[in-house]
């Protein structure tokens, strides 16, 4: 179920209990609907307040783990990535090609996760299906021998 199809159901059932709030307020003496009443509203009121900033707050900390999460996980994969290509450039001449290969890769990778032309977006989804099946994010990923 999408969330909006989740939060258009809330918002139905909600409207329905207002209805029939409203509708059963006809039946209910007067004399009953007057201080404590409004008492129990407002007291129920400030409940559901304090409960909805509650649940704003974790969302707020939720997404914030999240975000430093994948930015220590982006450094770090940085990190390991430059340490590698530092690791091949001392192999010389021979690691030229791999190293060529390395930069293309990445270079891919940066343009799905960070598109340049403003009209695409991140396609996550792409990244993940190839990395479940064992695929680059480029067609052409076979490394030819150094010629």
């Amino acid at each position: 179920m999408s969330s909006l199809f989740i939060t258009s159901i809330i918002l139905v059932l909600m409207l329905i209990g207002t209805l029939i709030g409203l509708w059963l307020r006809k039946y209910v003496p007067t004399s009953q609907a007057q201080h404590e009443a409004l008492d129990i509203t407002r007291t129920a009121a400030g409940l559901l307040a304090t409960l909805v900033a509650l649940i704003i707050g974790l969302l707020v900390s939720s997404a914030k783990i999240t975000f430093d999460s994948t930015n220590a996980s982006i450094t770090q994969q940085g990190a390991k990535i430059i340490t590698l290509d530092r690791t091949l450039s001392r192999y010389g001449p021979e690691a030229k090609h791999i190293r060529i290969r390395l930069g293309e890769s990445l270079a891919a990778i940066i343009d799905i996760l960070w598109p340049t032309d403003g009209t695409k977006t991140a396609d996550m989804a792409r990244m993940e299906a190839e990395k479940r099946h064992g695929r680059s994010t480029r067609q052409n990923t076979r490394v030819d021998s150094p010629e």
